[in-house]
């Protein structure tokens, strides 16, 4: 029997043509692979970035009319304005005005007071209005010569540690308002004297910061008066801590060391480059706004009773985007907003855009 011997031909590698095709092949496919991702993370970072832009201005704006609906707001009492202030100051921050405008450097109620770092052409508002917490005044109240008020413990202390941990604590150097529907007064509270184990005096002095200017309030207080606390708000844009303009928030704060009440900024929303704001005044006395105007214009309207006529506030606010896309073409756009002069930011990388609202104060509504 013979044996058959097979021969197997020797195995062959690639040839130099097919190596540089399957090179770049290879090559195609990786950049492409490459553009595509480049291109989704383009992408994702504008889908992110205009989101983040959109969320800013939801925030900011429905906290702002939040903030506006209540202007004016004083418990059972018809008129802010008409409350009597003992406060011994003048002070921007006591003002009774339930909502006042910045523009053009100035407010329109004529106080010259500058809000911290404000960027030159931007608008600033202030809305002030009476804490939804309050504390009742109670009816074994007994008349005396300063002006003290008793009411119910459980909103009051005049320990530190204590109104750390309950911020709506009342506490002395605070500023509240007693009413009762038809008086009120502004006062500070100069001392919290525990005189039983349900009540507490807040006691009405004429010393403290800014103290009082004298001891004796409108009326003696009884029930169903109420104490709250004043609580005015303040926006206005500045720099922030990035170095981009930003919208502010400031509320009077008091400092528990010195008792002694300022405003206190916080920056809310980076990238908002401009605030511009309209009052609606109501010269019929329909509680419907007739004109809008500008801050330092609201007393020259037919309006009698000046920012007391103010029944809504139109706002437009522009923001940008945090970062800059320089993928995407040169900005060099203007804007305007409401009736406002063209503001024509430095040409760069940076989305922008305009949001407005218009905002009926409740409490000056029918």
């Amino acid at each position: 029997m013979k044996l058959k011997y097979f021969r197997y031909s020797q195995n062959k590698g690639m040839s130099l043509i097919e190596l540089l095709i399957a090179m770049t092949i290879g090559m195609l496919l990786m950049l492409g692979a490459i553009t595509l991702f480049s291109n989704n993370k383009r992408i994702y970072r504008e889908v992110n970035s205009m989101g983040r832009l959109q969320e800013n201005a939801r925030f900011a704006i429905e906290l702002m009319i939040k903030d506006i609906r209540m202007a004016g707001y004083f418990g059972c009492a018809a008129q802010f304005s008409s409350t009597n202030s003992v406060i011994n100051s003048t002070d921007f921050a006591y003002s009774l005005d339930a909502v006042d405008g910045y523009t053009g450097g100035a407010w329109g109620s004529g106080s010259n007071y500058t809000p911290d770092g404000i960027i030159a052409n931007t608008d600033a508002i202030i809305i002030r209005s009476l804490s939804g917490d309050s504390t009742d005044v109670i009816t074994t109240m007994t008349p005396d010569s300063t002006g003290n008020v008793q009411v119910t413990k459980d909103m009051t202390t005049d320990d530190k540690d204590e109104k750390l941990a309950d911020p709506s604590l009342l506490f002395p150097g605070e500023i509240v308002v007693v009413s009762d529907c038809s008086n009120s007064d502004l006062f500070q509270i100069s001392e919290v004297t525990n005189s039983g184990p349900q009540t507490d005096y807040l006691m009405h002095e004429a010393s403290g910061t800014p103290g009082n200017s004298t001891t004796n309030l409108a009326v003696i207080y009884g029930p169903p008066a109420e104490v709250r606390r004043f609580e005015p708000v303040l926006y206005h844009i500045a720099t922030g801590a990035s170095g981009a303009p930003s919208l502010f928030r400031s509320t009077l704060e008091l400092d528990l060391d010195n008792l002694k009440m300022d405003f206190q900024a916080v920056e809310l929303i980076e990238g908002v480059e401009r605030m511009e704001i309209l009052y609606g005044v109501d010269n019929n006395s329909d509680t419907v706004a007739d004109t809008y105007v500008k801050a330092a214009d609201v007393g020259g309207t037919t309006a009698t009773g000046g920012w007391d006529n103010v029944v809504s506030v139109q706002i437009a606010l522009l923001f940008r985007t945090i970062r800059e896309n320089f993928n995407s073409p040169l900005n060099v756009n203007t804007y305007t907003l409401l009736n406002s002069d063209a503001y024509d930011p430095v040409d760069d990388h940076h989305r922008r855009r305009i949001v407005t609202n218009t905002v009926q104060i409740r409490n000056r509504s029918n």
